[in-house]
């Protein structure tokens, strides 16, 4: 998630820890693997080797390769299902252990109360501005209407985005005080995509638990209906408030892209994509990180990007990896997950963030069952 205390000649650090994981790790591998491992590490295997295909012509992009998109993913889908539960567990109690934190700094910083800081930088893409890194809160440095919440991490879209997905694991489970924290890290990101994951996701949820679904369909599209007008209403009454601003002024009208909040992308992006791109004959395989970097910059993110520098080979594979894994642990509320990070893929194409992978391919072994208490206290359906 890009948290600043890794952003600059970090680089050591990450992978000494990933070697550290694979050391603790090498004890525990079975010399046999299940079907469904063995199925999954060569999907991976097919996967990363075209996504790195065109890079692989430096040696730090081959120790990416091996350590990083191989060796760590491969040993995470042969942990147990047991452990992919506490994965979970633990990645949510810590992370809103972090948002916690960061919340009461966030309150302090709205307060304007004075707190020591130091200015950061990113960089890797010098297309940020610098940032005031109070340690557990970073805000831009520079003046803004309004500084959104994004707790140590890169931006506020990163921490909604994450957020948002990681709700959905957790079931909307709003009176477990960590999943609760979780919950308020979305509102306070005042990110339009994250709010609709959220929306989404809840509404995924609530159709798939039961098998009520016209029923639920009826209650959800009358409250959907009531959220728009209600946000409407606001919107004419208060188009100087936080959230007419930031969120439902993004909604607007705009005759090339539709709604004024779907700028992801670039003009100059947005026509090698649509006329030069497919022509060239580079789909299949994409152009590369490099070439990609060296073209357009920084500043595009969507579902394109992915393809421009991944090629389509690349995004079968990743479609059929998710597909797979929603295979195996085959559940309605599990089917709705994939469709939620397909939601989330077509504006930040970040499946292959170990956050959202790991978190993925865990959730399976306890969305498959039903939970009935905080300590995730779960029996088959």
């Amino acid at each position: 998630m890009k948290p600043w205390f890794f952003w600059n000649g970090t680089t050591a650090i990450l992978y000494a820890l990933i070697l550290l994981f694979i050391s603790v790790r090498l004890p525990f591998i079975k010399k046999t693997l299940k079907r469904k491992q063995f199925i999954l590490c060569c999907l991976c295997l097919l996967m990363y080797s075209s996504v790195d295909l065109l890079d692989l012509t430096s040696l730090s992009y081959i120790i990416r390769y091996f350590f990083r998109h191989l060796l760590l993913v491969l040993f995470a889908i042969l942990l147990s299902d047991k452990e992919k539960g506490d994965l979970v567990r633990l990645f949510t109690k810590v992370y809103s252990i972090i948002l916690f934190v960061s919340i009461l700094a966030y309150i302090f910083y709205l307060l304007d109360i004075s707190m020591p800081y130091m200015l950061i930088k990113y960089e890797i893409n010098t297309g940020y501005p610098s940032f005031r890194n109070y340690i557990f809160l970073i805000v831009r440095n520079e003046m803004e209407f309004f500084s959104r919440f994004q707790s140590i991490f890169l931006e506020p879209g990163h921490v909604g985005m994450v957020s948002s997905l990681l709700l959905y694991i957790n079931r909307y489970d709003l009176k477990r005080i960590p999943v609760f924290i979780v919950f308020m890290s979305v509102l306070l990101s005042f990110s339009l995509a994250a709010y609709v994951l959220l929306v989404l996701g809840m509404t995924l949820y609530y159709l798939l638990k039961s098998k009520h679904y016209f029923r639920r369909l009826l209650r959800v599209s009358f409250l959907l209906c009531s959220v728009v007008v209600f946000s409407i209403v606001f919107y004419v009454n208060n188009p100087e408030s936080v959230y007419s601003k930031l969120v439902v002024s993004r909604l607007d009208y705009d005759e090339e892209r539709g709604i004024s909040g779907n700028n992801r992308t670039s003009n100059q992006f947005d026509y090698y994509y649509d006329k030069v791109f497919f022509v060239k004959n580079d789909a299949l395989f994409g152009i590369g990180d490099e070439e990609f970097a060296e073209r357009f910059g920084s500043g595009n993110s969507s579902y394109k990007t992915f393809i421009v520098q991944n090629g389509i080979i690349s995004l079968i594979f990743l479609f059929f990896l998710y597909c797979m894994l929603v295979r195996f642990y085959l559940s309605s509320i599990y089917v709705g997950l994939i469709i939620l990070y397909i939601a989330s893929f077509l504006q930040r194409p970040y499946a292959l963030w170990e956050v959202e992978l790991f978190l993925f391919m865990s959730a399976g072994s306890i969305l498959k069952y039903k939970c009935n208490d905080k300590l995730f206290d779960c029996y088959p359906t």
